[in-house]
């Protein structure tokens, strides 16, 4: 009996322990954690941050000694930063204040419920982005993209199935190309672009289909009432979300 009580007790000790541990492994997380408000929202695929805008930014921090991660959410809109261990809030908060004026982005550090709103998303680590990771999150707003230009074109002009998947493919390519492999100047990546486009749509589309396309494009890349998708917000498409329908 006495032995079984010891046993339970025993237990009871360990499992208050673990639990005493796991709290002490999530504050020194946490306690480390800066959150701030950022608008990095892709006007081209308003569900999701915008990859190719936040990634030089993220990487950038990272690259500060104060900072040994920066982290975005899916929706671009908290960016997360874990400060070094020999770093304090406040020189941090320095760190990314230079950063973030460098770049034109507003500083504002979330506190109170906001924050601990947000801590509580970040440390759940569901939907967060670290680094080159955003990379994944251009990817989605290519193919959105292309879905949106072949939609439109659909309206005008009658596509067989493999044509509307040669096409959606080419124009996702190269939005992703530009997004995320191309290192060259805005100008060249543009006119790249504008050139990968036309090469998939000239060998899908006659000239009817071709001139349909360049109307598609010729309205933006944001969503419209008609592409029966939600518009949000109505702030100008960022470089990084744009397309020159000329050539």
């Amino acid at each position: 009996m006495h032995r079984t009580i010891l046993t339970i007790g025993a237990l009871g000790f360990l499992s208050t322990s673990c639990v005493f541990a796991e709290d002490a492994v999530v504050k020194a997380r946490t306690d480390g954690v800066s959150l701030f408000e950022v608008p990095f929202q892709c006007p081209a695929a308003p569900q999701i941050g915008c990859g190719s805008t936040s990634k030089p930014i993220l990487l950038e921090l990272e690259r500060d000694p104060t900072i040994s991660e920066a982290w975005l959410n899916r929706t671009g809109t908290i960016l997360a930063v874990v400060r070094s261990e020999a770093a304090s809030h406040e020189s941090t908060l320095e760190a990314v204040k230079s950063i973030f004026e460098k770049n034109g982005v507003p500083l504002n550090e979330l506190a109170g419920e906001a924050y601990v709103k947000q801590l509580q998303s970040f440390t759940a680590g569901t939907d967060w982005y670290h680094g080159a990771d955003v990379d994944a999150l251009s990817k989605i707003e290519a193919r959105t993209i292309a879905q949106r230009m072949v939609h439109r074109l659909q309206a005008s002009v009658a596509l067989t199935p493999e044509k509307t998947a040669a096409l959606e493919d080419g124009i996702a390519n190269a939005f992703q190309h530009r997004f995320i492999s191309s290192p060259n100047s805005p100008d060249c990546r543009r006119e790249q672009l504008t050139q990968d486009i036309k090469t998939i749509a000239g060998a899908n589309l006659d000239e009817k289909g071709m001139a349909a396309l360049e109307e598609a494009f010729a309205k933006g890349v944001k969503p419209l009432p008609e592409d029966n998708q939600t518009t949000k917000g109505k702030s100008a498409v960022p470089q990084c979300c744009r397309l020159s329908s000329k050539s």
